[in-house]
C-alpha cells in the first residue's frame, strides 16, 4: 500500500467513504487484503483477491505478501481463477468443475494431471502472464476528483431517509 498511501493527500488518515467510495477497484482489493493480512486470524479466507489487480501487482502480492512473514504459520484459503499465478504458493489445490463437483485435488501437479480443463486454463494463464510481464504497464492512478487535503471525501455519503414499515418493526 506504500504507493497508494503516497497518492492520498492525507496518507493513511484518508477517509475512503462508505464501501470505498473514493477508491479504485484495485485500491479496494489491496486495502481489503492488507486488513486480512494484518489481522490476527489463524485462518484467512480470501475470495479472488488477485482478480482486481494487474499482473505486476498480483505477482508482487504472491511473491512478497503470500510468501512473507505475516502469513507464515497461518492457513490461507485462496479462491481464485488465476491458478498459474497462485501455483508457486499453493500446497494443496482443489479444482471444481462447472457442476460444482470436485474435478481434482492434491498438489498443483497432481490436480493439473487429473483435470484436463485445469491444465488448459493454467497453460493459457501462464502465457498471458508471461506476455503481460514483458510489457510496460502504466501504474493505476486514483481518481483525483474524490479527495481533498484533509482526506475527507468530497462526495457526501448518501443517507437513507424514510419510514420503517410495520413488517420490519414486527421482527424487532
Amino acid at each position: 500500500l506504500k504507493r497508494d498511501l503516497t497518492l492520498f493527500e492525507a496518507g493513511d488518515k484518508t477517509e475512503v467513504g462508505e464501501k470505498g467510495l473514493t477508491l479504485s477497484g484495485g485500491q479496494k482489493a489491496r486495502i481489503t487484503l492488507a486488513r486480512a493480512i494484518y489481522s490476527s486470524a489463524d485462518i484467512l479466507l480470501l475470495d479472488d483477491v488477485l482478480a482486481a489487480l494487474d499482473v505486476h501487482t498480483a505477482r508482487w502480492i504472491v511473491d512478497k505478501c503470500f510468501k512473507g512473514d505475516l502469513v507464515r504459520g497461518r492457513t490461507v484459503l485462496l479462491v481464485t481463477h488465476n491458478v498459474a499465478m497462485a501455483s508457486p504458493i499453493a500446497s494443496y489445490v482443489v479444482s471444481l468443475g462447472t457442476d460444482g463437483q470436485i474435478a481434482s485435488r492434491g498438489s498443483v501437479d497432481d490436480a493439473i494431471a487429473k483435470d484436463k480443463t485445469l491444465a488448459h486454463d493454467v497453460e493459457e494463464e501462464a502465457q498471458i502472464i508471461e506476455k503481460t510481464e514483458t510489457e510496460v504497464v502504466d501504474n493505476e492512478e486514483p481518481d483525483a476528483k474524490a479527495k481533498q487535503a484533509d482526506g475527507k471525501p468530497i462526495v457526501a455519503e448518501e443517507v437513507a431517509e424514510g419510514h420503517i414499515s410495520w413488517a420490519a418493526r414486527k421482527h424487532l
